[in-house]
């Protein structure tokens, strides 16, 4: 029998960023990446008051439980998908679906680009959206890249 998660999505507050840099670590982490790597990214995996106040930020929540989180940013070609993370125990649950799905179904996102510049593990979900690599980019560490990938919104997700 399979289990279906009943979730709730609300805006992330300021008060929300040292949980939701706690997901990334634990989501991050899941994938089974060294310690040393971990600590390389660590900058990029803390989540600031200021970056929640400034893009459109929303978590979602089951049974009252923030499980995951996503960050929108606006860039100069359209958007970008700056964070998308669930809790490890929820990954493959439909979490992080139900969560994007959400996000780009807003009015505002219709018919405009997003990128992400995705974790290699985190491909295939992104690819269930139409998203494609257009390149590759240099990451930490050195000789690791990361795939850029890009979608146009045309509001079926």
């Amino acid at each position: 029998m399979t289990t279906t998660y009943q979730y709730h999505i609300e805006e992330a507050s300021p008060k929300d960023a040292s949980l939701l840099s706690d997901i990334a670590w634990q989501s991050k982490k899941h994938w089974g990446y060294p310690d040393a790597w971990m600590e390389l990214w660590r900058d990029d995996l803390t989540i600031t008051a200021e970056l929640i106040e400034n893009n459109h930020c929303c978590k979602l929540l089951h049974e009252g439980k923030t499980a995951g989180y996503a960050i929108i940013c606006s860039i100069a070609n359209g958007f970008e998908i700056e964070h998308c993370f669930v809790l490890p125990a929820y990954i493959g649950k439909g979490c992080g679906s139900t969560l994007l799905k959400h996000m780009l179904a807003e009015a505002q996102y219709q018919g405009t680009q997003f990128d992400v510049l995705a974790d290699p593990n985190a491909v295939t979900f992104y690819e269930k959206f139409g998203f494609k690599t257009v390149e590759n980019i240099p990451s930490k560490p050195a000789g690791r890249t990361l795939p850029l990938m890009r979608m146009v919104n045309d509001g079926r997700v």
